[in-house]
């Protein structure tokens, strides 16, 4: 492969990467502090039926999806490097 596509492919992996993984991060705490249901109103669920409460379910959504963001912005970051 021509040494420029391959220069501009990591820059394109690593530029996007970059921010991606910054964006998950941060929004990955934000989820994780402010959108856990309290301690006390989870008492009232049993782990049977904890899937019926809507704010848990964000949560878990949110959660979920942020980790899985940054963890492909890392896998494009390691491309990007050992490419």
């Amino acid at each position: 492969m021509n040494p420029q596509v391959i220069f501009i492919l990591k820059l394109i992996l690593i530029l996007t990467a970059g921010p991606l993984f910054i964006i998950a991060a941060i929004l990955h705490a934000y989820a994780r502090i402010k959108l856990k249901p309290p301690p006390e109103e989870m008492d009232a669920y049993y782990f049977e039926v904890e899937h019926m409460n809507p704010d848990l379910a964000r949560y878990r959504k949110w959660t979920r999806s942020t980790y899985t963001a940054a963890i492909i912005a890392m896998a494009m970051l390691f491309l990007g490097l050992i490419i």
